[in-house]
């Protein structure tokens, strides 16, 4: 016979277990890869290297002088580039990661920061000129109230709309 300690014990066990079923990603890149990258100063991020069956060199090259740098499959663990593919440019004349169109590169943590709050404040500064738009020219006859809601999500996270 079993006590209710026991039987609470075995339920927050079983509770423990479960497994939440997320779709396969790709793209996702292992969180260990991210933690030894992020370490040493940098963040990862996909790019298009490749459109319409050629290479898309414009792409890669303002990618370039934004501060982005491809990764070779040397600087990653043997685990995670078995499931990925190797690129040889004959432009470049050494090889880089890739999925399918994308290429696995890194940039300064710094930089990418500094280029999240640029596109931030971009965005921002649009709402605010929209919105002295419509208080300029609602010429006072209706009233005009904003009562719209933004909010930033990044990550996996679902972004929730309001």
């Amino acid at each position: 016979m079993s006590t209710r300690r026991e039987d609470r014990k075995n339920t927050r066990a079983k509770e423990a277990r479960k497994v939440v079923y997320t779709p396969p990603n790709e793209l996702k890149i292992d969180e260990e890869v991210e933690y030894k990258f992020k370490q040493d100063g940098f963040k990862l991020r996909w790019l298009r290297y490749h459109a319409e069956g050629t290479e898309d060199h414009r792409n890669i090259a303002r990618r370039s002088r934004e501060g982005y740098e491809l990764v070779r499959p040397e600087e990653l663990p043997d685990s995670f580039v078995a499931n990925l593919d190797e690129y040889d440019s004959e432009k470049r004349k050494q090889s880089f990661v890739t999925i399918g169109d994308l290429a696995l590169a890194k940039v300064p943590l710094d930089l990418a920061e500094s280029r999240k709050k640029y596109y931030v404040d971009q965005a921002l500064d649009a709402e605010d000129a929209i919105n002295r738009e419509i208080r300029e020219n609602a010429g006072g006859t209706v009233p005009v109230e904003n009562s719209s809601r933004s909010s930033e999500a990044t990550g996996s996270k679902a972004a929730k709309f309001l």
